[in-house]
């Protein structure tokens, strides 16, 4: 995301959280030999998570999202992206942030490779919770076990993983959810 904003932004830093230390996350993104894989992405900046399951889920319409204020689009997290369906073997609870806040044998199917918890170097690095950013620009601490998945996917009131808290896998199936 960064690298796309960055001709408007003009200052890289923005996208790196400042309780993070000098570096972390910047990817120095080559090829063997030094030169650049894409030259159109010249940094990687990994210390906020794009949530692209919100928009995406939604039809990527603003006017499809339910609830601005409860949907979450960036948050503090050691992986770039929020891409995979929820419970795929690369997906938020299975193999990232949920994974490394819960430990993968406290998550079904967990392949995140996490045995000590939480992994405040991946997720959770201010005082065991993240900042989010939500679709109507507010920022908000807390931790995962207050996110719920209404908060993560536009559903909804009344869809059965509504209120569900992220930190328990969700019951629906089919995309985004499997």
């Amino acid at each position: 995301m960064g690298n796309h904003l960055l001709p408007y932004t003009k200052n890289a830093q923005i996208y790196m959280c400042p309780s993070k230390g000098e570096n972390y996350g910047l990817t120095n993104y080559q090829n063997v030999g030094g030169s650049p894989r894409c030259a159109n992405a010249p940094y990687w900046w990994v210390s906020y998570a794009y949530n692209y399951l919100g928009p995406a889920a939604a039809g990527q319409k603003d006017s499809a999202v339910p609830e601005h204020s409860r949907l979450a689009l960036l948050w503090d997290s050691g992986t770039r992206w929020i891409d995979c369906s929820i419970k795929s073997t690369c997906g938020l609870y299975v193999n990232r942030d949920i994974c490394w806040y819960l430990g993968q044998s406290q998550v079904a199917g967990g392949n995140c490779g996490v045995t000590t918890l939480p992994r405040v170097d991946l997720t959770s690095w201010h005082n065991g919770g993240n900042n989010y950013l939500f679709s109507d620009g507010h920022v908000k601490w807390t931790k995962w076990t207050n996110m719920t998945w209404g908060m993560i996917i536009p559903i909804q009131q009344g869809h059965v993983d509504y209120d569900r808290p992220c930190v328990q896998m969700p019951v629906a199936t089919g995309w985004p959810w499997s």
